[in-house]
């Protein structure tokens, strides 16, 4: 369903779509991101990256109340794989956001300069940030998966 203003879509939990991200790109490059968010400090990104430029299925999942990340991760793993957190750069620029919920990508590979570990997410109005992967999710969250084609 895409929103009558921008033209962009805004799909239902569940339903497939395809993104594509040119991963190579400098302004999706994990770090970059954190700066591109008015992040500061010594961040480190020790995770997978999107290579070249790749377009892969996915669909947002609503997996309800979870107590913490660990079950975040064992909540969305019959629904399909984690993605590199760069996707949400995809997620930015594809999707309107929905005014209800928080969109997040799984990936704890960013490290905050206090050694706690940090997840992409955009926000229900838009904006994007790092959320920590050590606290509660409530029900506001989706959370993208890529699926098999």
């Amino acid at each position: 369903m895409a929103d009558h203003e921008t033209g962009r879509p805004n799909y239902a939990d569940g339903v497939e779509f395809e993104m594509t991200l040119a991963g190579d790109a400098p302004k999706n490059q994990p770090l970059e991101m954190i700066k591109r968010d008015g992040y500061t400090g010594q961040w480190k990104h020790n995770g997978q990256m999107v290579n070249g430029t790749q377009t892969h299925r996915f669909k947002w999942v609503a997996i309800g109340y979870q107590p913490n990340f660990a079950a975040v991760l064992t909540a969305l793993a019959p629904h399909g794989a984690i993605p590199e957190g760069q996707w949400r750069e995809a997620v930015k620029q594809m999707f309107e956001p929905d005014g209800e919920h928080f969109h997040g990508i799984a990936d704890p590979s960013w490290t905050h300069p206090n050694g706690r570990a940090r997840f992409p997410y955009v926000s229900s109005d838009g904006d994007s940030g790092f959320d920590w992967a050590d606290v509660d999710f409530g029900d506001d969250w989706r959370w993208l998966v890529r699926v098999s084609k």
